[in-house]
């Protein structure tokens, strides 16, 4: 609805992806689940020899020179670790089954039919910090606050560059799944996507490189808490 409202042509999904280093990550965001069931974000942490074996199971082929070819991401160097701008980038994605159960976790929809099937141009995870194993630092707010913006700033710079004209960001669990990955407030993420995205006199916001962008609360299965995230954006928005 969004891109067809706005005229964009490039959707870009900007969610809290999990860390590969965290020992304590209990599950993914929302968003993420929503991205394994229902897409084909998961090829992304399989194997280039599996992916053949599947497409050779419904009487496919699967390119030697596919883009997976060097292997995935799961045992792969450049798999981002948490740095403080490092991100989770995925392109040209197929939204390849219905929506299915409201619940955390539920039962994904039926699949598309081929033809109703739709791409996804790009999704962006934002990785959550992990401290070293015996790094007990306490961090000042400011400087959480800093570190946070960097990644805000990668983020938007990641999905202009990548040619997306169109932003939704997920917030099914605050502001950027700010609940699952603790240290950074709802108050806080949405204070910095407020400055980043509006700018300010010396610095012009980066909202000018999209033509649609949206705050997307679904999944929330507490009305409350969804009312609080939306006035907490509100006021982060108004200026």
């Amino acid at each position: 609805i969004l891109a067809v409202d706005h005229h964009c042509n490039s959707m870009a999904l900007v969610f809290g992806a999990h860390s590969l280093k965290d020992p304590h990550s209990e599950r993914v965001s929302a968003e993420e689940a929503e991205l394994l069931a229902r897409t084909s974000y998961g090829l992304s942490f399989v194997s280039n020899s599996l992916c053949k074996d599947i497409a050779e199971s419904y009487g496919s082929t699967w390119p030697e020179d596919a883009s997976m070819s060097h292997g995935c991401l799961l045992g792969h160097q450049h798999k981002p670790r948490g740095h403080p701008e490092e991100g989770l980038a995925v392109e040209n994605l197929w939204v390849i089954r219905e929506r299915g159960s409201p619940i955390l976790g539920g039962e994904a929809g039926p699949y598309y039919s081929h033809e109703r099937a739709w791409s996804l141009h790009l999704a962006y995870g934002v990785m959550p910090e992990v401290a070293a194993e015996g790094d007990r630092r306490d961090d000042s707010l400011e400087e959480v606050r800093r570190r946070y913006k960097s990644k805000v700033i990668a983020c938007l710079k990641a999905c202009a560059l990548a040619g997306c004209d169109g932003l939704l960001v997920g917030c099914a669990e605050g502001v950027l799944a700010c609940e699952v990955y603790k240290g950074v407030s709802c108050e806080m993420a949405a204070d910095v996507w407020g400055e980043v995205l509006l700018g300010d006199d010396e610095t012009p916001g980066l909202a000018r490189h999209f033509k649609a962008i949206a705050f997307c609360l679904g999944g929330r299965t507490n009305p409350k808490i969804a009312d609080y995230t939306w006035a907490t954006l509100r006021t982060a928005f108004t200026r």
